[in-house]
């Protein structure tokens, strides 16, 4: 019963937020910085890990 209520009241929450305009759930990632990151990745990882040596091993 108490698993019922809270779902009512989540879903009555999101209805309510909903007719205000407001929309939920994780912001997009910005293009721009999703192409720099995977250029990154792909630089760093390139030589096999050799460049990451030392950096994050201790």
């Amino acid at each position: 019963m108490e698993r019922e209520l809270r779902a009512e009241r989540a879903a009555a929450g999101r209805a309510s937020a909903k007719a205000r305009g407001k929309t939920g759930g994780r912001p997009r990632t910005d293009i721009v910085k999703l192409r720099d990151a995977k250029v990154l990745y792909d630089k760093l990882w390139q030589d096999g890990g050799r460049s990451l040596q030392g950096r994050w091993s201790r």
